[in-house]
C-alpha cells in the first residue's frame, strides 16, 4: 500500500535520496554504507520512470527498508564527533574564501531553496567583496595573530606594557575599507567590555576617541535598499553612545562640522569644547545643543584665537574659557597650514622622488 504519495507533498523525500548518495559516498569502504547506498539507487532507479511525470510515490516497505540500511550503516560508522557550535556572533578564526562555498551549499537545502533567487545577489557581493584586495589585509591579514592577542594589543593588558594609548592609522585606505574596519573595530571594543563585565562584575575604563568622527558617525540614512559600510559604522557607534557607558566604554568626537554628525550620537554627549566656529548651520546645532542661558556665549566662537576653547557640560560646573597647552612638534599632528608664500616664492625645496611616491602608493 503506497504510504508516501500525493505530490508534492513527499516531493522533499526524492530530494533526500539524491542527496543521500553524495551524502555517504566519502564513506563507502565502511561497513554498511555499501548496502546503504545500493538500496538508494534502487529506489531512485524504480522511480526513474514515473519521476518525470510528477509522481513521488513511494511503497512504505522500501522505505522501512532504507531506514533500516541508514540505522546499520549509522552504527557502523559510530557516535561523531563532537564540534564546538559557533554562531555568526561569535569571533572565531576560518578561511574568508570558504563562505560562497557554504552560502552555495546552504541555498541547496530544502529549507533555503526557495530563497535562492534573493540570495544570489548577496552570494555576489560577498564574492566581490573577498575579491578586494583593499579589504584583504581586514578579512584576512597575512599573520596569524589571536583575538586575545588583538584585544591586548588595542586595549591593552593588565600591565598596559604597551602603552596606555593605542593609535590606528587609516588616513591612506579607501572610503569603503576605513568604513568597514572602523565598524569593525567598534563593536569588537564594545563586545569585548561586555564579556569583561559579565566575567568579573567590573568595567574595564575605555575610551573610544574618533578623529574626523563626520567620516564615520554621519547624519542621515542612505536610500539604498542595502545598507551600505557608511550605515553599519554610523549604527555601530550610535549603539556605543546609547550602552557603551555602562560597560566602561567612553566616546570621543573630534569634528570641524557637528551639523554632519548623527544627532543620536550627538544628543548623548555630555560636554563640549567648542574651538572656533564660523559656519553658520554649525553654530544653530550647538545653540540647540546648549541651554538657552549660554546663547550669548557661543556668539564669540567665531572669533576664538587658535588653541583657545569653551568647556561647557559636565566636564565643568560653570562654561569656562580654557587654552589648549602648547605641543612640541613632535607631538602635534601633522595638519599645519601649507607654506604656500616660502614654498612659490622664497624657494624653499621639497626633496622627494615621484618613483618613491608610486612606489608607496602601489605598495
Amino acid at each position: 500500500m503506497p504510504a508516501y504519495f500525493n505530490f508534492p507533498r513527499y516531493k522533499g523525500f526524492t530530494l533526500v535520496l539524491e542527496d543521500m548518495e553524495g551524502v555517504f559516498s566519502p564513506w563507502q569502504d565502511e561497513d554498511g554504507i555499501p548496502e546503504l547506498l545500493e538500496h538508494v539507487r534502487d529506489m531512485q532507479q524504480r522511480h526513474s520512470s514515473t519521476r518525470q511525470y510528477g509522481e513521488n510515490s513511494y511503497v512504505s516497505s522500501e522505505v522501512d527498508g532504507l531506514l533500516d540500511c541508514l540505522r546499520r550503516a549509522l552504527t557502523e560508522l559510530g557516535e561523531p564527533e563532537s564540534s564546538p557550535k559557533y554562531t555568526e556572533d561569535m569571533p572565531v578564526v576560518f578561511d574568508p574564501q570558504d563562505l560562497p562555498s557554504q552560502i552555495e551549499a546552504l541555498l541547496r537545502t530544502p529549507d533555503f531553496q526557495r530563497d535562492a533567487g534573493y540570495a544570489s545577489s548577496f552570494q555576489m557581493r560577498v564574492k566581490g567583496l573577498l575579491g578586494d584586495l583593499r579589504h584583504q589585509p581586514i578579512i584576512a591579514p597575512d599573520g596569524d595573530e589571536t583575538l586575545a592577542e588583538w584585544l591586548s594589543k588595542f586595549l591593552g593588558d593588565e600591565e598596559c606594557e604597551n602603552g596606555e594609548v593605542a593609535v590606528v592609522d587609516l588616513s591612506l585606505l579607501a572610503p569603503e575599507v576605513v568604513h568597514t574596519a572602523v565598524a569593525v573595530i567598534g563593536r569588537l571594543v564594545m563586545e569585548a567590555l561586555q564579556h569583561v563585565r559579565a566575567i568579573t562584575g567590573e568595567v574595564l575604563p575605555t575610551v573610544l576617541v574618533l578623529e574626523e568622527a563626520h567620516s564615520f558617525v554621519a547624519s542621515g540614512v542612505s536610500s539604498a535598499d542595502i545598507p551600505t559600510s557608511a550605515d553599519l559604522c554610523r549604527e555601530t557607534f550610535e549603539r556605543i553612545a546609547r550602552e557603551g557607558r555602562k560597560f566602561g566604554l567612553g566616546l570621543v568626537l573630534s569634528s570641524q562640522r557637528p551639523s554632519a554628525l548623527s544627532q543620536t550620537v550627538l544628543s548623548q554627549c555630555n560636554s563640549f569644547l567648542l574651538h572656533r566656529i564660523v559656519n553658520d548651520r554649525d553654530q544653530d546645532l550647538l545653540g540647540r545643543l546648549v541651554p538657552d542661558s549660554l546663547g550669548e556665549l557661543l556668539h564669540e566662537l567665531p572669533s576664538l584665537p587658535p588653541r583657545q576653547a569653551i568647556l561647557l557640560g559636565w566636564a565643568a560646573e560653570v562654561p569656562t574659557l580654557v587654552e589648549v597647552g602648547h605641543l612640541d612638534r613632535s607631538q602635534r599632528p601633522h595638519s599645519d597650514d601649507p607654506r604656500y608664500w616660502d614654498t612659490w616664492t622664497v624657494g624653499k625645496t621639497i626633496e622627494f622622488d615621484w618613483q618613491a611616491v608610486v612606489d608607496h602608493w602601489t605598495s
